[in-house]
């Protein structure tokens, strides 16, 4: 569970599906595959973002590029947007305006229910849920991966972005 967001400089899937072909990087027992790998995400990928999926930051990006749709909560829906110039230098100025900001609250989950009812069935506190978030987490990760974004619409017009 989490949101990885992939900025593609490839914005069909199929050149995708060619170049994980040529590097052969579903063929997960050859001795170099981390290196074809890395060597396939350098071909295709202009930014990576992840964000935990109870992180209270993680709807930030969606809202600041107006792709509110893609996100499905825990992760991203799967979709692939196209972004151009301007679409991403407005993202960079919203989230900005965020980083004035103090962060949002972590939005409650199912594991904080069940230490609930586990604290008050066995008399002590029960802590299950993942780490509360650290209050001096901010959006540089949103910053760098719109920067790099912006860098290559710069060069190339837009950039496909999959929210997963």
């Amino acid at each position: 569970m989490g949101h990885d967001i992939y900025a593609y400089k490839e914005a069909s899937p199929l050149r995708r599906d060619e170049i994980a072909e040529e590097l052969d990087i579903n063929n997960y027992d050859h001795p170099d595959w981390s290196q074809r790998y890395q060597a396939y995400r350098l071909r295709t990928e202009a930014a990576y973002l992840r964000r935990s999926a109870f992180d209270p930051w993680n709807k930030a990006l969606y809202v600041a590029l107006g792709a509110e749709d893609a996100y499905a909560g825990c992760s991203g829906d799967g979709s692939i947007q196209e972004f151009d110039l301007e679409q991403i230098n407005g993202a960079l100025q919203h989230i900005g305006k965020l980083m004035e900001s103090p962060p949002p609250k972590r939005e409650p989950n199912m594991a904080d229910g069940l230490e609930a009812v586990l604290t008050e069935h066995l008399g002590h506190e029960v802590t299950l849920a993942s780490p509360k978030p650290d209050p001096n987490d901010n959006l540089e990760d949103e910053l760098a991966f719109l920067f790099r974004c912006k860098r290559h619409c710069e060069k190339h017009g837009s950039v496909s972005i999959c929210f997963s």
